[in-house]
């Protein structure tokens, strides 16, 4: 009878200990889910947006939001999603991941300890502590021991290989002259004489002059190579030009900053559902009415049929929506 009465006290106690543990970790799940949900809020960065960026369902960052950390794989899975977010957001993980609960073994009380005396004496006397891990340190050691001598004796060749065969490498190359383009309507036609550029002969670098004493003292007479003349092509602008797209669609997008959109035509097409970089122009055609979502709606310009559209009077929370008719 007392074996019986001890074993349920244990019971009872192992679970308590799953309960309070269980409403803790559901408290700590919500208040660091709230706290994601009103940085990205504060943020204006739209849920849509943000699964876009890091490649995960939409549904994974709401059950995160909300802490139904049930809906995900494992508590290990909800703290890489949680220090994912807080990168992209470019805030500090480390507060956030301690409001997330940490998944640990549980705790028998004294009176489970009390219950096997018998199983915990044979563990302790099995096996010594402290020499399961000498041992592994020591094999662990030779190991690296070994793979780092195996590796200098195989890359050690291949490296004296290498060095020994590396030569300085002399080419005589004739001179050559880049002349302007002097044809006509060219723009180089004008192009003075002070715009030529000459390229030595590559004999009369310092380096080949010590490399060459064997070629001037065979005696044979090389004649010297003549010049080559080169137009130069005109020089391009190195800046990149965005040709103007006109404005022949119903809808237009220009993307000032980096940004995200979703368009879906009357059949429920999507249109457009991606990430709009700095500069982008989309022209938009399809059966109306258009429903469009834009994410940093601050930094997005919108045209409907050739007029500019105002989008702040449809802006909540830096989330513009609205539809083309």
């Amino acid at each position: 009878m007392s074996e019986l009465s001890s074993a349920s006290v244990v019971t009872d106690e192992s679970t308590d200990i799953d309960v309070n543990a269980q409403e803790r970790d559901a408290k700590l799940a919500c208040s660091a889910g709230e706290f994601l949900k009103r940085e990205r809020e504060s943020a204006g960065i739209h849920i849509g947006a943000l699964a876009v960026l890091l490649k995960v369902p939409v549904k994974k960052l709401e059950a995160l939001e909300s802490g139904r950390f049930d809906l995900l794989p494992d508590v290990v899975f909800a703290r890489a999603l949680a220090a994912s977010v807080c990168r992209t957001l470019k805030i500090d993980v480390a507060p956030v991941l301690e409001l997330f609960p940490h998944s640990s073994a549980p705790k028998l009380g004294q009176q489970a300890v009390r219950a096997a005396p018998q199983f915990h004496a044979a563990a302790v006397g099995a096996v010594r502590p402290g020499t399961g891990r000498k041992i592994s340190r020591k094999a662990l050691f030779a190991g690296l021991v070994l793979l780092g001598g195996a590796l200098v004796l195989v890359f050690l060749p291949v490296i004296k290989t290498k060095l020994g065969s590396a030569a300085p490498v002399s080419v005589n190359s004739p001179s050559v002259i880049f002349l302007p383009d002097t044809s006509p309507g060219s723009p180089g036609a004008t192009t003075t004489s002070n715009d030529v550029t000459t390229f030595g002969p590559a004999s009369a670098l310092p380096s080949e002059a010590a490399t060459a004493p064997s070629i001037a003292a065979s005696g044979l007479a090389i004649a010297a190579a003549p010049a080559l003349v080169l137009p130069v092509p005109p020089v391009l602008a190195a800046t990149k030009t965005v040709p103007a797209l006109a404005a022949t669609g119903p809808l237009v997008i220009t993307a000032k900053l980096l940004s995200w959109a979703q368009v879906t035509d009357a059949g429920g097409q999507v249109l457009l559902r991606r990430n709009l970089e700095t500069g982008e122009v989309v022209s938009l055609t399809g059966a109306l009415p258009l429903s469009v979502v834009i994410g940093r709606a601050d930094a997005i310009a919108v045209q409907v049929r050739g007029k500019p559209f105002d989008v702040s009077s449809v802006t909540r929370e830096n989330v513009a929506r609205f539809e083309v008719k």
